[in-house]
């Protein structure tokens, strides 16, 4: 069972049908979701952005900018950069990997993230439902769990 107090969720799921939102694919959203999906959880990512990223987004960089991590330090442990990044990757090598890593694999029977945005021009409607998980269910988690307190 999964239970809410404040921003943290405590407990393990307890069947895959529950599922969890995680506001924001920046690194922590992305890790967050990573983990809770190896958990058993059911995952749904919102980003008010068009890319993933977060501070990493190329509209929040300026040139030159570098991680003040080492690259060993700032990666998904089962995932480390390529050999050929810098020991402190550029804002473009975070960028990269990031694309790289595909943390929610496949979002219900379709997989538009990584190689697969290639082939999608558009969509017609919401993303949410393409993806497996209608915007309205959605917003009733946030109101059923406090994030929201009303909507008009």
């Amino acid at each position: 069972m999964v239970k809410s107090h404040g921003s943290s969720l405590i407990g393990m799921a307890s069947s895959p049908t529950q599922r969890v939102c995680v506001i924001g694919a920046g690194i922590a959203g992305l890790v967050t979701a990573k983990v809770l999906r190896e958990d058993g959880f059911d995952i749904v990512v919102l980003e008010k952005e068009a890319t993933i990223g977060g501070v990493w987004a190329a509209s929040r960089t300026y040139p030159g900018l570098r991680t003040n991590n080492p690259r060993e330090s700032y990666a998904f442990s089962d995932h480390p950069y390529p050999a050929t990044a810098d020991a402190f990757p550029t804002a473009e090598q975070v960028r990269a990997y990031l694309k790289s890593i595909n943390p929610l694999d496949k979002a219900g029977a379709y997989a538009i993230q990584g190689q697969g945005d290639k082939i999608v021009q558009t969509i017609a409607g919401s993303y949410t439902n393409v993806v497996g998980m209608p915007a309205a269910e959605t917003l009733d988690m946030l109101l059923a769990a406090g994030v929201l307190r009303s909507w008009p």
